[in-house]
């Protein structure tokens, strides 16, 4: 027995060890197919020629060609930012020429980061191409917004330099794609089948880039100086800081990057046979304890089958929709375990046909709310667009046309319902600043959301219609058409709290408990329907994270509101 358990232990370290070699191979497939996709994306951009038009350094353009040129590349530019699996930012940094392109969203100016470790390391190359990652961006300049997180632990890029045709040691321009490290990191999460595993992206000099560890996973490990060739496709056996481990490594096709993983020989020893030894005991004494059962019980199978039924159509008035086992034996008892679980069967059919038909009414309601509040948005906007054209103010028109094809592009998210909390703050930012132009520059946003919040998910254009109540409802219904309008975000215990708040004009007692009460009922149950907007956010926020998320508001006449919304950290 003791030799059998021996025997079937080795065999489970093997398999263990299959396994998670089937597992880093896909994950490293999977990277590497997503590293070359950026290439690509870079390499599809370089080739088009309005893009090498732009950037020549023999072109000669005025602001008029220059803004029309940069309208019809903005496709391209949203084209690749959207066919990517996680989220990612094209920037094109260009030379003082080019100056009136720079907007700090696709293009910034050359000096912004003449002095990062990367564009010097990119300048220095034989190569046109560099994979930057942590130290190299220290000396960037164009991490600047506020609710971005630390670039240095959260952002891996990919830069192309295009050469001066005069000059070929000169960069007339440069195109970067920065893309997520941390979709990459829960990537390489899921690959680790084993407790007190991990597993690494080391760059060319073998420094860590990315590292995730399961339990006690050893993900600080240092790896340089440390030949690792010997373990490219298949387990080996290396000391690292003084201790045993196994380690797989692969590598990328289009990148000097590898990937790691590593299980700890002394992990992996520790399944011996003691534990299958226990493991077959314990089965052995369950097994004899169902049998003796099995025996005991035999003589009432036909009683407790009964019983069985009757108990089971009294749990279906709690919403148990449990089916019973048919029996092989075509007797009386069999008809009517058949008669049961038919009912059931029909029941939640028809409880689920209920409910989806639920979901499809509140996703109608929604599109309706959209094609109610979009099209009169966008009729105010082009308006204003053609007053500032009449007017010769070209920076204006500029600014608006940006504002409103980011504002749209971020509220249609490809036909999909969700998107992370970032991208709502993008959407709210390009509508504020459209209704501030029109508006006259009278009203301010301040953000002040926690960078931990901004990866999660929530529905889509969820504080846009708050926001724009704060403005018609609030700021503009004050004497003085002047205010501000202010966003805040905390994480705590896996929920997050965010706060809407302006100094309008304010909210008389009565309409905040009525605004209160319409945020906690079903739109059928509102029968003024003149909350519909608020009901209908909160019917999302409810269906999304469930009935407990609403929103809650507070106000004081001549003060201001308080819109405050707490829901679950959700990706």
């Amino acid at each position: 027995m003791i030799v059998f358990n021996y025997y079937i232990s080795q065999n489970y370290q093997e398999e263990l060890l299959a396994n998670s070699k089937s597992s880093h191979a896909m994950t490293a497939s999977s990277l590497s197919n997503q590293f070359n996709s950026y290439s690509e994306s870079l390499s599809l951009l370089m080739t088009d020629t309005k893009v090498r038009d732009l950037i020549s350094e023999k072109s000669v353009y005025t602001l008029d060609e220059l803004t029309d040129l940069k309208i019809e590349i903005y496709n391209l530019i949203y084209f690749i930012e959207n066919i990517q699996q996680s989220s990612v930012q094209l920037r094109i940094y260009v030379k003082d020429k080019l100056s009136e392109l720079v907007d700090e969203g696709n293009y910034y100016s050359l000096k912004d980061i003449e002095e990062a470790v990367w564009f010097e390391k990119l300048e220095s190359s034989k190569y046109r191409n560099i994979w930057i990652s942590n130290e190299d961006y220290d000396g960037d300049l164009t991490f600047l917004p506020s609710y971005r997180s630390d670039p240095k632990s959260n952002t891996i890029s990919y830069a192309i330099k295009v050469v001066d045709s005069d000059d070929y040691s000169q960069s007339s321009s440069i195109i970067r794609l920065d893309f997520s490290k941390r979709a990459i990191q829960l990537a390489l999460q899921k690959s680790l089948i084993m407790e007190n595993s991990a597993t690494y992206i080391l760059d060319e000099n073998n420094n860590t880039i990315i590292s995730a560890a399961v339990d006690r996973g050893p993900d600080a490990l240092c790896f340089e100086g440390i030949n690792l060739s010997d373990t490219t496709g298949n387990w080996g056996e290396l000391k690292v800081d003084g201790k045993e481990y196994h380690v797989l490594t692969s590598e990328f096709l289009v990148t000097p990057w590898k990937m790691i993983t590593i299980i700890s020989s002394e992990d992996l020893n520790s399944v011996n046979y003691e534990k299958q030894l226990l493991f077959y005991i314990s089965l052995l004494l369950i097994s004899s304890v169902l049998i003796f059962l099995s025996s005991m019980m035999f003589t009432r199978k036909i009683t407790n089958q009964i019983g069985l039924v009757a108990s089971n159509m009294k749990n279906l008035c709690s919403g148990n929709f449990h089916l019973l086992p048919l029996q092989k034996n075509h007797d009386e008892l069999s008809d009517l375990i058949e008669s049961y679980n038919y009912m059931t069967y029909e029941l939640q059919m028809l409880i689920h046909s209920s409910y989806e038909s639920g979901i499809r009414i509140k996703n109608a309601e929604f599109k309706a709310l959209q094609a109610q509040i979009n099209p009169h948005f966008l009729y105010n906007t082009l308006d204003m667009i053609n007053y500032h054209a009449y007017k010769n103010q070209s920076d204006i028109v500029e600014d608006i046309i940006f504002q409103l094809t980011k504002f749209y592009r971020l509220s249609l998210n490809q036909g999909n319902d969700t998107y992370q909390i970032w991208r709502e703050i993008d959407l709210v930012k390009s509508y504020f600043s459209i209704q501030n132009i029109r508006y006259g520059g009278k009203m301010s946003l301040d953000i002040d959301i926690d960078p931990l919040c901004l990866e999660y998910t929530i529905p889509k254009i969820t504080f846009q219609p708050i926001v724009e109540n704060s403005i018609l409802h609030g700021i503009l219904n004050k004497e003085e058409k002047k205010g501000c309008v202010t966003i805040i975000g905390k994480i705590s215990d896996d929920l997050i709290t965010f706060v809407i708040k302006d100094d309008g004009a304010g909210i008389s007692e009565k309409n905040v408990d009525s605004l209160n009460k319409a945020s906690k009922e079903a739109p059928e149950a509102n029968d003024s329907g003149s909350h519909y907007g608020i009901v209908n956010i909160s019917e999302r926020i409810a269906t999304f994270f469930g009935p407990q998320y609403h929103l809650h508001f507070e106000s004081e006449l001549g003060k201001g509101t308080i819109v405050t919304l707490v829901i679950p950290a959700k990706y």
